[in-house]
């Protein structure tokens, strides 16, 4: 992939990059291809073991390509302040931390000396500080230091908005670099108002401000030009676009089906990938292994008997909670958050299973308040999820979540 300061090279089966700079070439390029195994003659190597199909890049790296935005990403913040208590407060990115200390402090009684902290909260020394490394927000009465009681952002309120770190500006928009273009998606799901926001203007309506927050990042996510849809099956990444579009396409917004809109979209795209791949989905697992991920995902005391498959009925949520659940969903599909697992297969999957175990959580939340879950219950239900260690549970658990979602389709 031709990137902005030279050339990325994707080894499929080992899950690395090669960067070569700008203006390297010639005989010994292609010797520094042969000496790594990445010319055509080379043997394929085993496939090595991955985690994701994303990879962390330095800015310049990424393809210098058009932003690819979807009119249903759309956003306006309802300043509820759920978000400044819920996500993780950093990493910052250094430029963040020279920001917040170039600030006039005085009089705000915030101390700089005490801004920042570890991952898990815990003072930081002045050594570490001046490597602006790692550094997070500190919290204070479970929630960003800056939250004030009116849920607004005193450093904003103060020294504007281009005073705030970059996550703070940028939420919900998150960019994932691709060989056809820059992915602009959303974490939808970590916002609290989802269904408000969704009432807002659409992202792309302002790329002026994307290009601005894109150009800004000194760390990326590329996702590769090649694709594993599962194990032993690669694509280029045209190939797999094009499947997503025609899955995108033929879901129009409101079609619910058995599952309701969002799960059924989900569902219908495991069987799509696995498909394309020429492999037969696993063999479901047992309603009995439903139950109990449910149950330890919810924190609910198993109920008695087998699983109440019907709970999965459409008929769960209102129409309205059924629209935010498509939603939700579509643009999950659209900021390829499906890569952040090993194949395809397995990322849609699990997106499938979270979508399920949202609803579930939905239904229980409006238990006693009415009889189908609403938009508020999803989103709410959504949140608690997005947060929830899904991935290693069902490890744990010795399941696999193809199997699952198997379960689900045939439900």
């Amino acid at each position: 992939m031709a990137s902005r300061d030279g050339t990325v090279v994707h080894d499929a089966y080992r899950a690395r990059l090669f960067f070569v700079p700008a203006g390297k070439g010639g005989s010994k390029l292609r010797a520094w291809l042969r000496a790594q195994g990445l010319t055509s003659e080379a043997p394929l190597p085993p496939v090595a073991p991955r985690v994701a199909q994303v990879f962390i890049v330095r800015a310049g790296q990424a393809p210098d390509a058009a932003f690819k935005t979807t009119p249903e990403a759309r956003f306006t913040c309802s300043a509820c302040g759920t978000s400044c208590r819920t996500i993780n407060l950093g990493p910052l990115f250094p430029a963040d931390v020279d920001r917040l200390l170039a600030l006039d402090w005085n009089g705000t009684g915030h101390d700089p000396a005490r801004f920042f902290v570890d991952r898990d909260g815990n003072p930081v020394d002045d050594e570490r500080v001046a490597a602006r490394r790692d550094l997070y927000l500190r919290r204070e009465n479970d929630g960003c230091q800056f939250l004030r009681a009116d849920n607004l952002c005193g450093v904003h309120a103060r020294f504007g908005m281009e005073a705030k770190p970059y996550m703070c500006r940028a939420f919900p928009v998150q960019f994932r670099a691709s060989p056809a273009g820059i992915v602009v998606g959303t974490r939808l799901g970590e916002c609290m108002r989802a269904e408000a926001g969704l009432q807002g203007p659409e992202i792309a309506q302002d790329l002026e401000a994307i290009r601005a927050l894109w150009n800004e990042c000194p760390l990326v996510s590329l996702l590769p030009p090649l694709v594993w849809l599962v194990e032993g099956a690669l694509v280029t990444w045209d190939e797999y676009e094009s499947l997503e579009r025609a899955l995108l396409e033929a879901t129009p917004e409101g079609s619910g089906g058995r599952h309701g809109a969002g799960l059924a979209l989900l569902l219908r795209a495991v069987d799509a990938v696995a498909r394309r791949a020429g492999v037969p989905l696993p063999e479901p697992c047992s309603k009995g292994d439903l139950a109990k991920l449910r149950d330890q995902m919810l924190e609910e005391d198993p109920p008695p008997g087998p699983l109440p498959m019907a709970r999965t009925a459409a008929t769960g949520l209102d129409d309205a909670a059924l629209r935010l659940e498509e939603r939700m969903a579509r643009l999950r599909l659209f900021s390829k958050d499906a890569f952040q697992h090993s194949t395809v297969l397995a990322g849609i999957s699990h997106l499938a299973v979270s979508a399920w175990l949202s609803r579930e959580r939905a239904m229980a939340l409006a238990a006693g308040e009415a009889p189908l879950a609403r938009p508020g219950h999803l989103n709410e239900a959504v949140k608690e999820l997005t947060a929830g260690p899904l991935r290693n549970r069902i490890r744990e658990m010795g399941l696999d979540v193809v199997a699952v979602a198997s379960a689900l389709a045939r439900t």
